[in-house]
């Protein structure tokens, strides 16, 4: 009512603003228009209100749903929170027990991690991985220590580990590929003995031994195995023998034997004190050599010097004695008992003061060089000393510039090192055994001279040519 209020006045304003301006004679015109736009107004009006009316009651409609669902949500919100705070407690709960028992999940988790690695490394040299080359990347979530394994990963490593087991009480012989010494992928026959060995046989009847190479391929080891692995093999796998020779190194053995160097490449990695080394092992090889035949030469001569002296006496041929022993001078025999023919007619203990001078005027003659060796043999493992110390020092400038993250660089230095030490003692120790040799034959033969020379004064007293008593 108010609007249709508003509108009449707002109309007769007009009305007399209009009547101001325009004429009489328009104005029944001008109100019969202005009646007829009232009504076109009211009804508009009415038309409106009657819109609001209708909108006011589906808004009190949707209001009161809205109302319903709030209600209904906030009762759920409710429940939710409750259900929240249940979880919140659960996982407190969780978390504390957790927390006391962390070390122990530790401990296991540590536990599988070191077990995962030693299988790891395991299967990685075991020929049984050959035939499934898959099964490594299995390990791969148990070596994030980040990770707890849980169950599923505890299953799976018992499980290689079981197989690792089965198959290593196991012989398998097969047709296969591998990659031969040539370096080539060759088709042959091939022996699994456990997790231990695999061994190979291709169609040209090449045998040698198998060790795991890349990507889990079978690959044959360089070094040739002896006559005796070869025969062993073949008759293994052809099934004549129920023995065979076992690779426990994994080819270790025989790769070292294919990478060892020769004679040269040995003395080189020694240095210059090695052929010093190598002077004084000549030199001692030398001067034994000689000692032991001039030795063995007197020693063998001296029964057949003494019967021919022990001959002469019995027949009182005291010239013939003397003059035989004057012609062989060269023998320590001869010369001391010559000297016993020149002074016959004296008293037994002149006779043994004259033979024990004979004797030590031999002496420098039989040990001639002998305290040379015993030189030798000192200076020999010195001089290897000498060098392995100065190796020593290059390996610690390397160390030095390069540190020591690489460790066959620290063995490496420290191998060619030790070179001069092992081919010191090479050559000391022969040079001792040979001089402890020669040193006792020429005690022996002393003695053996003392002992001639004893034999001859007792048979020249039993023919007067010595007198008893003092001088």
């Amino acid at each position: 009512m108010k609007l249709r209020h508003l509108l009449v006045i707002t109309a007769f304003f007009c009305l007399l603003s209009a009547a101001s301006v325009m004429g009489a004679a328009d104005w029944s015109q001008i109100a019969a228009d202005i009646m007829q736009d009232n009504q076109a107004t009211e009804e508009d009006a009415r038309y409106t209100l009657e819109l609001i009316q209708k909108n006011k009651s589906e808004l009190k409609q949707e209001l009161a749903s809205l109302k319903s669902k709030l209600e209904s949500r906030e009762a759920e919100l409710k429940t939710l929170r409750a259900k929240f705070n249940g979880l919140l407690e659960t996982k407190t709960g969780l978390e504390d027990e957790i927390e006391s028992e962390k070390e122990e999940i530790k401990a296991v988790s540590d536990t599988v991690y070191n077990a995962a690695q030693r299988t790891g490394a395991l299967i990685e040299n075991s020929p049984v991985t050959a035939e499934n080359p898959d099964r490594s990347k299995r390990l791969d979530p148990l070596l994030t220590k980040q990770r707890f394994p849980g169950m599923a990963g505890i299953q799976t490593l018992v499980d290689m580990i079981w197989t690792e087991m089965a198959a290593s009480g196991a012989i398998r012989l097969y047709d296969g590929e591998f990659i031969g010494p040539e370096y080539q992928q060759q088709t042959g026959e091939i022996l699994r003995i456990g997790s231990l060995t695999a061994a190979y046989r291709n169609p040209g009847e090449h045998i040698g031994y198998l060790q795991l190479g890349e990507k889990n391929r079978l690959v044959a080891v360089p070094g040739d195995p002896s006559w005796f692995v070869k025969n062993s093999l073949e008759g293994y796998m052809k099934g004549k023998t129920n023995h065979v020779p076992l690779d426990v190194s994994g080819g270790a053995v025989f790769q070292r034997m294919a990478e060892s160097r020769d004679f040269k490449d040995w003395l080189e990695a020694g240095g210059l004190l090695i052929w010093p080394i190598l002077i004084v092992g000549a030199v001692g090889l030398i001067l034994g050599l000689e000692r032991f035949l001039f030795l063995l030469r007197i020693r063998s001569n001296s029964d057949t010097i003494m019967n021919s002296i022990l001959d002469f006496i019995h027949k009182e041929n005291w010239q013939e004695a003397k003059t035989y022993c004057e012609n062989n001078r060269r023998f320590p025999t001869c010369n001391v008992l010559g000297t016993m023919f020149s002074h016959l007619g004296v008293t037994r203990e002149a006779m043994e003061n004259a033979i024990q001078e004979a004797v030590l005027r031999q002496v420098p003659r039989l040990e001639r060089f002998i305290a040379t060796l015993s030189i030798l043999a000192a200076v020999a493992p010195l001089l290897g000393l000498l060098g392995t110390v100065t190796g020593m020092i290059n390996t610690f400038q390397v160390i030095t510039l390069f540190g020591t993250g690489d460790p066959k660089l620290m063995s490496g230095g420290i191998s060619e090192a030790l070179v001069t030490t092992q081919l010191g003692l090479a050559v000391a120790i022969p040079i001792m055994l040979l001089h402890h040799f020669l040193e006792r034959r020429v005690d022996k033969i002393l003695g053996d001279i003392e002992e001639k020379g004893n034999k001859v004064t007792v048979e020249l007293m039993k023919k007067g040519a010595i007198k008893e008593g003092a001088a």
